[in-house]
Order: structure tokens, then sequence, then C-alpha cells
């Protein structure tokens, strides 16, 4: 009989010291600020590389390697963009054209970020 699944939350506490579920938790904080800000999703991963051991070995129950790697994924900051309009030649310019000037638009110099 083999004996029951203990939760996994107990193996990765034994990751690196602990030190996976503390990066763990301070990733998950900042996708979540990140997040709120940008009011768009992100990701939190967890990747667990599980590897046998180098060569053979002389034990019955063969140990394996755990590698932890944590990645989190927040919402980007949108790009920064300019307004252009289209000359007479069909190429872009910053400066408004006569023909728009007559429809009363006004271009504000605003940043985004």
């Amino acid at each position: 009989m083999t004996d029951p699944i203990r939760p996994v939350a107990d193996t990765l506490r034994q990751i690196q010291g602990g030190q996976t579920l503390d990066l763990l938790g301070v990733t998950l904080a900042q996708v979540i600020d990140q997040v709120r800000a940008r009011r768009k999703k992100g990701t939190v991963s967890l990747i667990l590389h599980i590897e046998p051991l180098d060569g053979p070995a002389p034990l019955i129950d063969e140990p394996v390697f755990i590698r932890a790697e944590v990645i989190g994924k927040g919402p980007k900051a949108p790009a920064a963009r300019d307004v252009f309009f289209i000359d007479a030649d069909g190429n872009p310019t910053k400066t408004p054209q006569p023909r728009q000037q007559g429809l009363g638009l006004v271009v504000e110099n605003r940043s985004n970020g």
C-alpha cells in the first residue's frame, strides 16, 4: 500500500528552503497591482522542472531533482502614440492639413502612460 499523496503546498515549502513560495507570493502581489492599475489581465505561472538523478543510483527509491520557476506577466503599459495627418501626397505629417482645419479639430498634446 502506498502512502497518501500529501498536499503540494508541503512540497513547495521545501523547494529552495521556502524561497519559491515567497517569490510566488511577491510575484502574485506585483501582477495584481499591475492588473488593477492597467485594468487588463495578467498571469502568474509556477513551473516545476523535474529531472532524474544523473547516472545510475544504487538506491531502492531513486531521487529526483526539482527546480522551480516563477513567471509573472503583468499587463504592459500602453505604448505612446502620436497623431499624424496625411498630406495631399499620402505622407504622414504632424502638421494639421488645411482641409482638416475647417472641421475645428484640436489635437491635444498629452502622454499616454
